[in-house]
């Protein structure tokens, strides 16, 4: 499972003090909701943390983006799940990090 390995990869780049390495581990955790909810074509992608095309999740990322942008409209805007998460673009910017880990391993 690549979630550990992640939490490892942000949280040495991490300013101390700062909550962006749990925000991403959780943002990507909301997304996989998201996407059990509404898969969108990605259905493939709802355990988000088994996938390890980049390729794939670029994809992904860009949808992330569109959705976010829709803001209220979103599909993905679920009872339960912050909005802020994916309107204020957490969601997006942890699965380009997340991008970047899988690039890097």
């Amino acid at each position: 499972m690549n979630k550990n390995a992640f939490e490892d990869f942000i949280h040495t780049g991490n300013v101390q003090g700062s909550g962006k390495a749990s925000s991403y581990v959780r943002a990507l955790d909301l997304l996989s909701e998201m996407l059990r909810a509404y898969p969108m074509g990605f259905a493939d992608c709802q355990k988000i943390w088994s996938v390890s095309s980049t390729e794939r999740l670029e994809s992904l990322y860009q949808l992330t983006r569109i959705e976010g942008n829709k803001g209220a409209q979103s599909k993905w805007n679920l009872p339960g799940i912050p909005k802020s998460y994916l309107q204020n673009g957490y969601c997006s910017a942890a699965l380009k990090s997340y991008i970047q880990f899988l690039e890097s391993s």
